[in-house]
């Protein structure tokens, strides 16, 4: 009873929270619609992506069988049932379309060379297939979660194996979709790996918080502290994951030295943007590789959850940093909407996701399923 209150308590705090930033976040869009645009797209991408790590986790652990991820299951179904909200949350950005994409009015595009290659896209990228596209991102995201979330045993294995393929498609295709195509005359063929890589790093750093500081007789009670070594291993494994795709997307732009791709490393690469790309590779890498290749931090939940909390910051930067480039390419100019709007979204999906969990079924570890590959 006392977690439940204390799940009520929480779900209340956090809804309060997120209906002020989304308040703040309404308020500031009157006024400048194109910033609140751009950070709205920021702050939900990071959300959203962290949730879908979560799912990808999930789904990996049913497909390997791998026992030694049982633990952390129930918490990253917990994360995957934000999905629904989170499709309700993609309306704002849809609202904002003509003041992100330029491709969705391409003629108004003012460098010819850019324009052409809007005007040459314009089968894939229009309006009614991009909605078309999000509807059905969605609905396979959803479908997988609420099947890993309700199914038996014997579906929860089924769906992590056939799962992972139409996942990688619809995520690869999403990041595309919403993030890549602020610049739809570039193109990168690793960015959807990019972008998944970070999510699921978020997953597993949020994961890591979430072991810390849930209640003990909570969801997380039967987790015991000594897998803190084996989930601070894996996130060290995708800190590595993470850096090689970035390098490599990075180095191939870097050796092609063509004007049309080197464009969008560029502008990163200069003005104070180039001080956040230094702080991705700081921060979000080096920093956090040092503290927890030491064995005695990674047993530590305390110490994994206070790198996994920096972890989270930086990888809101990190889709900070390939989103709000295309709004103002000269300098970082951080405004307080960016803040509002990562309140607002955080909050409310946080409220979304204690509420739901209060309402779920809370697995124990006779009733967790013993992983086994389908076949």
């Amino acid at each position: 009873m006392r977690h439940r209150d204390r799940l009520t308590r929480f779900t209340w705090l956090a809804a309060a929270l997120g209906a002020a930033g989304a308040l703040a976040a309404i308020g500031g869009a009157v006024f400048d619609p194109g910033r609140a645009a751009f950070s709205y797209l920021a702050a939900y991408a990071a959300v959203l992506t962290l949730v879908l790590g979560a799912l990808s986790l999930i789904m990996i652990a049913y497909v390997t069988g791998a026992h030694w991820l049982v633990p952390l299951l129930p918490l990253a179904r917990a994360t995957v049932g934000t999905l629904p909200l989170l499709a309700l949350l993609f309306l704002p950005a849809v609202a904002g379309l003509h003041l992100l994409y330029p491709w969705v009015e391409p003629l108004r595009v003012a460098d010819p060379g850019i324009r052409s290659h809007l005007l040459q896209k314009t089968g894939y990228l229009n309006v009614p297939f991009f909605l078309a596209r999000a509807a059905l991102y969605f609905a396979v995201w959803i479908g997988l979660a609420e099947l890993l979330l309700r199914g038996g045993p014997e579906i929860r294995n089924r769906c992590g194996a056939i799962g992972l393929v139409p996942f990688a498609f619809t995520f690869s295709f999403a990041a595309i979709d919403w993030i890549l195509s602020l610049m739809p005359a570039w193109w990168s063929s690793i960015y959807g790996v990019y972008v998944w890589a970070g999510g699921f790093l978020a997953a597993l750093a949020w994961i890591a918080v979430l072991r810390l500081f849930l209640p003990p007789e909570g969801i997380d009670r039967w987790a015991p502290s000594d897998r803190s070594n084996t989930l601070g291993k894996l996130i060290l494994t995708f800190l590595l994951f993470w850096l090689y795709i970035g390098f490599s997307q990075f180095l191939i732009i870097w050796i092609a030295d063509v004007p049309l791709e080197t464009t969008w490393l560029g502008v990163r690469m200069s003005g104070s943007w180039s001080e956040i790309s230094a702080s991705l590779v700081l921060f979000q890498f080096a920093v956090p590789f040092a503290l927890l290749l030491p064995q005695h931090n990674r047993r530590r939940p305390a110490a994994l959850a206070t790198v996994a909390a920096g972890l989270l910051l930086m990888h809101y930067i990190d889709l900070y940093w390939l989103v709000l480039p295309e709004y103002s390419p000269g300098e970082v100019t951080p405004h307080w909407l960016d803040l509002a709007t990562l309140v607002g979204v955080v909050g409310l999906t946080l409220a979304f996701g204690a509420w739901r969990l209060g309402r779920l079924p809370v697995e124990t570890p006779a009733a967790t399923p013993e992983l086994a590959p389908w076949w």
